[in-house]
């Protein structure tokens, strides 16, 4: 087990989810409260599915686990693609939140890469 807390790319993916919610409210209503929602599930199962693998007994555990954050992040960039192509969210916005969740997906590669190499089967 580990403390997801001190893995760099936990960080941030959860700075990450809180800067969508808080940049979602503060911005126009959005036209389609299904796909705000789905947005919003998406950037925070990032960071929970990196807790909930830190807390397997298997480090293998923990790089199939950031596999499928890796995977919710993808989700994010299309949800967002979508929002912005709907008009919910700005080119500007949505520019920043993709090149922020590039990095994270990066970051997951990275760690998954790092700990199969490390534990092979």
């Amino acid at each position: 087990m580990q403390d997801f807390r001190k893995l760099k790319v936990w960080q941030k993916s959860h700075r990450l989810a809180i800067d969508l919610e808080l940049a979602i409210r503060s911005g126009p209503r959005w036209s389609f409260p299904g796909l705000r929602r789905q947005t919003l599930r998406a950037a925070g199962s990032i960071a929970d599915t990196l807790a909930e693998g830190c807390g397997k007994q298997s480090p293998r555990e923990l790089a199939r686990y950031a596999d499928m954050a890796s995977g919710s992040a993808s989700e994010l960039i299309n949800q967002l693609l979508r929002a912005r192509d709907l008009g919910q969210l700005s080119h500007r916005l949505y520019d920043d939140f993709e090149r922020r969740i590039e990095e994270i997906r990066r970051m997951l590669w990275s760690l998954a890469v790092a700990i199969r190499r490390k534990y092979p089967e």
